[in-house]
């Protein structure tokens, strides 16, 4: 609908895995992300032993790791890459089984700066607005486009469904447009300070994150996750 533009890459790729670490390596209930100088690490116990992980690196586009069980595959990579980082960060890689961990470079695409569609039809989800995963909130927004979708078609009952389709459609657009375009940009931008790589910008970057009030945190956090009303 919009013509084949080229996704944008975010600058790095990340690693994704779920393991089952024949050793309490994470308690149930808790987890964690790391942020280094142009890499990251986060973790979470997701129950039945499980823990999901997942790794990010500065790297050029399209650069792949090297077969299973070779000195440059994922698995000997990431050990390279996280060798000096807090337990249990190697810890948790070690005890994954290779064929488990995935690598993707990370996209996204600017917002859309008018409508999502023509006529009877619409785009939904990562299809109107891909975001990196920054903020957790790829199917997220999916299901809020759902939602508002759902909403705005119900509200002229069946003449909505046979004839005003057009008109509801455009109306959850521009009810959408705004937030999610939010989400895609201050998901890059959270994208970007994290995987900083210069020692000094680090080094400033977490005495910030240190020193900001833990009230302000959770404000940008709510308007995250705060559920969007229509009208």
């Amino acid at each position: 609908m919009f013509g084949p533009g080229k996704p944008r890459y975010a600058g790095y790729t990340a690693w994704r895995a779920i393991g089952r670490p024949v050793r309490e390596l994470l308690p149930w209930g808790t987890g964690f992300e790391s942020w280094g100088q142009g890499a990251r690490f986060g973790c979470a116990h997701i129950g039945g032993g499980r823990v999901y992980w997942f790794a990010t690196r500065n790297a050029p586009e399209g650069e792949r790791d090297g077969p299973l069980g070779s000195p440059s595959g994922p698995k000997a990579s990431l050990l390279g890459y996280f060798s000096g980082w807090y337990h249990p960060i190697p810890a948790l890689i070690a005890e994954t089984h290779e064929e488990q961990i995935r690598r993707d470079d990370i996209y996204d695409r600017e917002p859309l700066p008018g409508s999502w569609g023509r006529g009877r039809v619409t785009l939904l989800g990562d299809a109107a607005h891909p975001s990196t995963p920054n903020l957790g909130q790829g199917a997220c927004q999916a299901i809020e486009d759902a939602v508002m979708l759902t909403r705005c078609l119900q509200e002229g009952g069946e003449a909505t469904m046979s004839y005003g389709a057009t008109s509801a459609l455009r109306r959850y657009e521009d009810l959408r447009r705004e937030r999610a375009a939010w989400i895609v940009r201050r998901s890059r931008a959270i994208g970007r300070i994290g995987q900083m790589e210069n020692p000094l910008l680090c080094g400033l970057r977490d005495a910030v994150l240190k020193a900001t009030p833990s009230r302000l945190e959770l404000r940008q956090f709510e308007r995250v996750v705060r559920p969007q009303r229509s009208g």
